[in-house]
């Protein structure tokens, strides 16, 4: 999975917010989000209509809050745990697929198994078909052909409607 070159291989490091916010864009997913919302708005709906306020409709109110509070939490200690996270990283890429390493690990995905490419102000997010995994790239570490040699890879993964390999 190797590339034969250096066209394709980048090195960038993140800060720790800047994990811990890519972290929790990769782990919270629409159906975490969705039922806690909907569990609040319950509960806020229950305490406006019902005239007594009852105690029970707290619990709906607070424990998606308390949740999403415990799950940022839980991020956090993750990259505690892992300052891995926080060493340069290094970043190859090719038709067949996509590997990181750093220090302690190395890992790679095939593009069959990218489920999504999310893009931000600094970040390209490719969220891959295991809860929580994904990779997570600098913008500025890429040129403009890197970038786009990356996106048409993710573009042409199956489960984004590309071919089948």
């Amino acid at each position: 999975m190797e590339p034969t070159t250096n066209d394709n291989l980048i090195q960038y490091q993140m800060t720790r917010e800047e994990v811990v916010a890519q972290m929790w864009r990769l782990m919270l997913l629409p159906g975490i989000i969705v039922p806690m919302t909907i569990t609040f708005l319950f509960g806020i709906g229950m305490f406006a209509l019902l005239p007594n306020h009852p105690i029970w409709s707290w619990i709906f109110i607070i424990f998606p809050v308390a949740f999403l509070i415990a799950y940022r939490r839980t991020v956090h200690k993750i990259v505690d745990q892992h300052p891995e996270y926080l060493e340069q990283q290094t970043l190859s890429f090719d038709e067949k697929g996509i590997s990181i390493r750093n220090s302690v690990f190395t890992v790679q995905w095939s593009w069959d198994r990218a489920r999504g490419v999310k893009e931000s102000k600094e970040f390209i997010v490719i969220r891959f078909c295991s809860y929580g995994s994904g990779a997570v790239i600098r913008k500025s570490a890429l040129t403009a052909q890197q970038r786009e040699r990356l996106l048409s890879y993710t573009a042409l993964s199956p489960s984004n409607g590309g071919r089948q390999t």
